[in-house]
């Protein structure tokens, strides 16, 4: 036997099942954040958590990008609430049909302040 052989140690088994949790309810600095779940997504609506820093509703605008920067769909584009808000988005381009595997961007802001996610939907 080597040296380095130590004691056998045992396997261990995680299950996850549903969606993964939210962020945090706000940025490190009280900033806005916006995170997508599921990340990559292989099939079903994608939700993107938006956390609205403070104590009064702020407005939001959130758009989805591809990787050659043209503007495929609207994510969210209101006034919420502060804390956590999630949007569903059932995965429609602009034009109604649905988006196309691949990689993407959500770019938009919170109250002038600007957010960003990358995302991947898989086939």
């Amino acid at each position: 036997a080597d040296s380095c052989d130590g004691p056998p140690t045992g396997s261990v088994s995680i299950t996850l099942s549903g969606p993964p949790p939210p962020p945090p309810t706000q940025g490190a600095s009280g900033t806005p954040t916006l995170h997508a779940y599921p990340n990559p997504a292989a099939s079903g609506p994608v939700r993107f958590t938006i956390q609205v820093p403070g104590s009064s509703p702020l407005s939001a605008h959130v758009r989805l990008f591809d990787m050659s920067g043209h503007w495929v769909a609207d994510i969210a584009n209101g006034t919420y609430p502060p804390g956590s808000n999630t949007v569903t988005w059932l995965r429609n381009a602009r034009s109604g049909g649905l988006v196309a595997p691949g990689y993407y961007e959500a770019i938009g802001q919170v109250g002038g302040i600007r957010i960003r996610e990358r995302g991947v939907l898989l086939p």
